[in-house]
């Protein structure tokens, strides 16, 4: 969770007292593995000798299990919001990171469902391989990790100058804190809604541009004052 929070510039949703809670859990799951004998919290008296596999257990087994779903799902919805939201190159990153994560995660669902080949065989493990070998052909071929949101966050977020992008369609794919701040839209989400409702006239200038000649125009972005870009 926090691996994706960190590529999917949502670092700052992960303010360091959540990352701190986060440790709460497994914490408590290690003491009461190391401690089960004595109250059968976490194997609930179905563990099995000479089995890796631990499919059933008590009432601390099913928290985790769910805990852990929860993060994982979380992890998931920023990468999956991230890809729809990124240009090509992030998205082929973004790609690969999801798909080495699906290899480890539907075959955990598949041993924890038991449709499992070999019952005593934990498949998860061989499945993290699998996950290594993606997630090493993304950092030699595609370096995933070379161009991620930190740089933009640095760059553009922090730039005095506004910036605005816009799809083919004229929809707001992003804009920084500048360009927010430029047309006062601290209490409006523009991301998503067409620039024609906060620049009126910029579907036209956008057309003239694509004409190839030097076009140079003045929008007036405060019609309740003078303010003028």
């Amino acid at each position: 969770l926090i691996f994706s929070a960190s590529i999917t510039n949502r670092a700052t949703w992960l303010i360091p007292r959540r990352s701190y809670l986060l440790f709460i859990e497994p914490i408590i799951t290690i003491i009461l593995l190391f401690t089960d004998p004595y109250h059968g919290l976490f194997f609930g008296g179905n563990r099995q000798s000479g089995s890796d596999v631990i499919l059933s257990g008590g009432i601390w087994y099913r928290v985790n299990v769910f805990y852990l779903y929860v993060l994982i799902a979380l992890a998931l919805l920023f990468l999956i919001q991230s890809y729809f939201k990124s240009g090509p190159l992030q998205k082929r990153q973004i790609g690969i990171i999801l798909g080495g994560s699906c290899i480890a995660l539907i075959t955990n669902i598949m041993v924890l469902q038991r449709f499992n080949p070999f019952p005593d065989l934990d498949l998860t493990l061989m499945a993290f391989s699998l996950t290594s070998l993606v997630y090493a052909y993304g950092l030699f071929i595609y370096g995933i990790l070379d161009i991620i949101p930190v740089a933009r966050n640095l760059v553009i977020e922090t730039m005095a100058d506004g910036v605005l992008v816009v799809d083919s369609n004229f929809r707001i794919v992003d804009v920084n804190y500048a360009f927010i701040q430029l047309l006062s839209l601290q209490s409006f989400e523009p991301r998503g809604q067409k620039i024609s409702q906060i620049l009126p006239g910029w579907e036209e200038l956008i057309k003239k541009n694509n004409s190839g000649q030097n076009i140079k125009e003045t929008l007036q972005i405060n019609p309740e004052g003078l303010q003028f870009v």
